[in-house]
């Protein structure tokens, strides 16, 4: 891992978990389970995209749910590049621990 990918991560742990994570050491134990926290993230919101979106009174269910079908189907095809937040904030606070205990050496 270079200078700039334990910059990019320490940028992206400092979002995650505010200004506590300035102190943390960035290594490749710290990268792994990152990287682990974001599969599990990117595997709900592939589960949030199944889900219906809000419907609009007045308007045929059928019809609704139908388009509410074709959109997650078309969402689940798009290539990911975007997680749901409140999937990444279950996730981050699960690994929250783990990633500050790997990233003093423990």
């Amino acid at each position: 891992m270079d200078i700039n990918d334990r910059d990019n991560l320490k940028e992206f742990l400092i979002e995650l978990y505010g200004n506590q994570a300035k102190r943390w050491a960035i290594n490749e134990n710290v990268f792994q389970i990152v990287h682990k926290m974001i599969n599990e993230s990117s595997a709900c919101t592939d589960l949030m995209d199944l889900v219906p979106r809000p419907h609009a009174l007045g308007k045929a269910p059928i019809k609704y749910l139908t388009k509410e079908v074709r959109s997650s189907v078309i969402r689940k095809l798009k290539e990911r590049k975007q997680h749901y937040k409140s999937c990444m904030q279950m996730v981050a606070i699960h690994y929250k621990n783990p990633i500050h205990m790997a990233a003093i050496g423990i």
